[in-house]
């Protein structure tokens, strides 16, 4: 997974250099769009971008937004599919010089218990509503 996340951040930086890029995991189908603004908004900032991070209730990420001055070692060395991804990667991040936000908890699909709590979730008369957020403006 590390060498895939650095040939995407690798392409993204050729196809935008100067700008942040946004990874969300595909196991996780709950991502708040206020997460991703806020995501693009840190690595963006003109004052200080620093990273910012969703960690997932299995101890790895569903969101990771990246500033433009992040390098590809950031993957390196990640413990991937265990209960200590985050933290390796908040680990990967700091070493190097990158500091990182945290934004709320995410819950992703791993099991098949997994989709009947996302049922219960999306099912619940409490569950937030998506807002539909034009990425470009944040980065204008």
């Amino acid at each position: 997974l590390g060498d895939k996340l650095m040939d995407a951040l690798t392409r993204a930086r050729e196809l935008d250099e100067g700008s942040p890029v946004l990874f969300l995991g595909m196991d996780s189908p709950e991502v708040p769009t206020d997460e991703i603004v806020r995501g693009l908004e840190t690595a963006s900032s003109k004052d200080m971008p620093r990273a910012y991070m969703c960690p997932a209730n299995d101890g790895g990420y569903g969101l990771l937004a990246l500033p433009s001055c992040a390098p590809t070692s950031v993957f390196s060395g990640i413990r991937w599919s265990c209960a200590l991804t985050a933290v390796s990667q908040l680990k990967a991040l700091s070493d190097s010089g990158i500091d990182v936000s945290i934004g709320r908890l995410m819950y992703d699909i791993d099991e098949p218990e997994d989709v009947s709590s996302l049922a219960k979730r999306l099912s619940s008369p409490f569950s937030e509503e998506a807002t539909s957020v034009d990425c470009n403006d944040v980065l204008s």
